[in-house]
């Protein structure tokens, strides 16, 4: 579709069947493209508001990974200040009783309980302080090989 040339002398004249069939042209030109551009126009609107919607779908989904992230993190910090709490009072209790021990130390020159009563002790105090179970097999009544084991693991523990 050639556009049709300029004449000069057209305008001087009045207008002629080609004239007529230029402005014609012209204007099924124009309303065409006004009928693609709107098309365009259409399709890019409709495209942004789709890519938009989906936009705002995975923002939503990711809004919602992150609160239960969030959520996860925050039970993992209460969990963990609970345990720091009860550690401070297992750590507050052992150090009483190291104190205790050292002070039996050195009144008494050296003279310890033995191994096992000294365990049991420990984990006894522990418990009453704490709330925490004494693990099976760590109470006063150990056999020979389990107090030789506590007393190579636990041997610069006490004094």
């Amino acid at each position: 579709m050639d556009p049709p040339k300029f004449d000069p002398g057209a305008l001087e004249a009045p207008p002629t069947t080609q004239v007529r069939k230029d402005l014609g042209f012209w204007k099924r030109f124009f309303r065409q493209k006004e009928a693609v551009t709107g098309l365009v126009l259409t399709s890019a609107c409709l495209f942004l508001s789709l890519r938009i919607m989906n936009d705002k779908k995975r923002i939503e989904a990711g809004t919602a990974e992150w609160e239960k992230v969030n959520k996860e993190v925050e039970s993992r910090r209460e969990e963990s200040a609970r345990l720091a709490e009860e550690n401070r009072g297992l750590r507050t209790a052992l150090d009483g009783l190291r104190e205790r021990v050292l002070n039996e130390v050195r009144m008494n020159g050296r003279k310890l309980p033995p191994l096992e009563a000294r365990v049991g002790t420990v984990f006894a105090e522990a418990e009453s302080k704490s709330q925490v179970a004494v693990p099976e097999g760590r109470e006063t009544e150990n056999t020979g090989q389990e107090s030789r084991q506590l007393t190579k693991s636990k041997k610069g523990f006490f004094v």
